[in-house]
């Protein structure tokens, strides 16, 4: 009786301390972590305006996402906005089932110029994230709405 409760309390002891603790997240599991770095704008289609691109607006843009959720958005070299963000899973109305949304928070806008790339409270900070891999695709989850294409900046590490 006497080894199989030192033998147990060994087990114990050996599934304790061998364990590690990650330190890095998993940007599998972690879709805030996949979503850092810094993302080009490449092109935009809108239900009313049809497409875009940075050549036929003579607009570069930029969005940087860091590990602490922030955001940075930069427009033809000036910072635009900068404030937090965070990503939830919830109900779409166009697509009927659960997607993961990117929430920016527009408190905070940092010019009073026009932006190419509208964030505005209350509904178009809120986006659909339908594609996160070295493309961003982030759609306004109404029928006519825009959606905008980023390709991540491999030269950005996260």
């Amino acid at each position: 009786m006497r080894t199989n409760n030192l033998i147990f309390i060994l087990l114990i002891g050996l599934v304790l301390f061998s364990c590690d603790r990650d330190t890095e997240p998993n940007p599998e599991l972690d879709k805030n972590y996949s979503i850092v770095g810094e993302w080009i704008w490449f092109s935009s289609y809108s239900g009313w305006a049809g497409s875009y691109t940075p050549e036929s607006t003579e607009t570069k843009l930029s969005l940087s996402f860091t590990r602490n959720d922030k955001i940075v958005i930069i427009e033809n070299l000036d910072t635009i906005l900068q404030t937090n963000y965070y990503i939830s899973n919830e109900e779409s109305y166009i697509y009927n089932e659960k997607v993961d949304f990117l929430y920016i928070n527009c408190d905070s806008v940092l010019t009073t110029e026009p932006s190419f790339f509208v964030i505005a409270p209350p509904d178009l900070n809120r986006l659909i994230i339908r594609s996160l891999t070295d493309t961003l695709y982030l759609v306004e989850d109404a029928f006519d709405g825009s959606g905008h294409h980023f390709a991540r900046n491999q030269n950005k590490t996260r």
